[in-house]
């Protein structure tokens, strides 16, 4: 197998780095014009001794965005890379804009930022939590076959809660335990599952800069437990 050259990583405002020092916008609340260099990508990155971070995320965005994404930025993918995702919450969903560089999310619980108040409450109104769940379980199947099939590696898979609670297979509808590919989700040997350790909390370091989004030290945590974990495997 070839040196590993390249990190590819996916996710949402957690993976770009929002509120660390060198992300964040003209107001303390808002993200910075590009990803932050400072975040878990490029903490693992270094861990591992990866030259290069090609940090895909967007803040606000979903899973199927990030499929998006990686089939995007295809040029991007051989035998020299490796990629690494961090899944955003499961109630988002996504839309290509006006665009290929734009992109709309919904989530219920959250403002809604460019999309409208009648667009809003459609979605609040067709949101189901086990039809989210197993859409998120579908894409993240996707991604781990495409990530497979274009650079010969397994997709490194980061799981968090982002309201503090324990994320396990155990906490999924029954209906959806008898797809396959909802098992594989948890159960994966690349899939790490951070819900499981109090001290892999988001917020049990603090905050960032804008006073919302995990502070540096939870990027450097997350960046060598999954480092750690690597180092013997890839």
């Amino acid at each position: 197998m070839a040196e590993i050259k390249r990190l590819i990583a996916l996710g949402c405002s957690f993976t770009y780095g929002h509120g660390l020092p060198d992300c964040v916008g003209k107001n303390k609340s808002s993200a910075g014009p590009s990803p932050s260099q400072m975040a878990w990508p490029n903490q693992l990155a270094k861990k591992l001794g990866i030259p290069t971070v090609n940090n895909l995320s967007r803040p606000g965005s979903s899973t199927k965005y990030a499929l998006h994404a990686l089939a995007n930025n295809h040029n991007l993918l051989n035998d020299n890379a490796v990629i690494a995702i961090m899944y955003p919450h499961y109630n988002r969903s996504f839309f290509i804009g006006d665009n290929e560089n734009n992109h709309l999310t919904m989530n219920p619980s959250v403002n809604m930022g460019s999309i409208t108040k009648l667009e809003a409450h459609r979605y609040r109104k067709a949101f189901n939590k086990t039809n989210a769940l197993g859409t998120q379980f579908l894409y993240a199947e996707a991604i781990k076959q495409y990530a497979k099939a274009t650079t010969g590696r397994p997709l490194i898979s980061i799981i968090i809660e982002y309201q503090g609670d324990k994320f396990t297979k155990e906490n999924v509808p029954i209906d959806l335990h008898r797809l396959d590919y909802t098992h594989r989700f948890f159960e994966d040997d690349f899939t790490y599952n951070t819900t499981l350790n109090p001290r892999l909390f988001p917020y049990f370091y603090g905050v960032g800069i804008d006073g919302h989004h995990p502070s540096l030290k939870w990027h450097k945590v997350i960046g060598d437990y999954i480092g750690n974990h690597l180092e013997c495997k890839l």
